[in-house]
């Protein structure tokens, strides 16, 4: 059995080893993956990579 749980962050650098990001903008889910494929298709997750 995993571990599992929630973690909110504002770093990247805290959730770029989760099995799955979910990304929000203006409340809704817009992008849920792994940290490589969002940034491969997620454009929003893309921009907050770059900061």
């Amino acid at each position: 059995m995993s571990n599992s749980g929630v973690t909110v962050a504002h770093r990247l650098s805290t959730i770029e080893d989760a099995d799955r990001i979910l990304v929000f903008k203006n409340g809704k889910i817009i992008c849920s993956d792994t940290h490589q494929n969002l940034l491969n298709s997620c454009n929003e997750y893309r921009k907050l990579a770059k900061m």
